[in-house]
């Protein structure tokens, strides 16, 4: 079976893949210096079960954070743009997340762009929502 430490390590290799994210986090980052990252809030983190018989569905929703810093606001929104589809294209790809997730898989439900000051620094963000099913 299928356990919420196989999508973390799943989401931390899927994400190294991508070049332009510098640094993978699992709790929200108190400072940021100039590198691209993406953080995931493991105090946010949704879980569900949902039972069918005698078969037990697993749900895990998890909101990962993209984040540029600005210093030029229009090379920071093309950062962010890109990076974003690299992301949704590297999830849509690899659903099962390295074959991490052997009765299950992840998909991007939805997102949403946003500002977020992180220590002093006005950063371009994208908030993913996914979800990570398995039985």
């Amino acid at each position: 079976m299928n356990t919420y430490a196989d999508i973390v390590a799943g989401y931390d290799a899927l994400f190294a893949t991508i070049p332009a994210i510098k640094r993978v986090l699992w709790h929200m980052p108190s400072t940021i210096h100039t590198d691209v990252l993406l953080y995931t809030d493991e105090v946010l983190t949704e879980y569900e079960a949902t039972e069918a018989g005698q078969v037990v569905k697993h749900l895990w929703r998890m909101f990962h954070t993209l984040v540029v810093p600005i210093q030029d606001p229009q090379g920071a929104k093309d950062a962010l743009v890109s990076i974003r589809e690299q992301v949704l294209t590297a999830v849509r790809n690899d659903p099962r997340l390295g074959n991490r997730l052997t009765t299950g898989y992840t998909r991007i439900v939805r997102g949403a762009g946003r500002y977020e000051t992180i220590g002093e620094i006005t950063c371009a963000a994208y908030e993913f929502v996914s979800e990570s099913f398995f039985k």
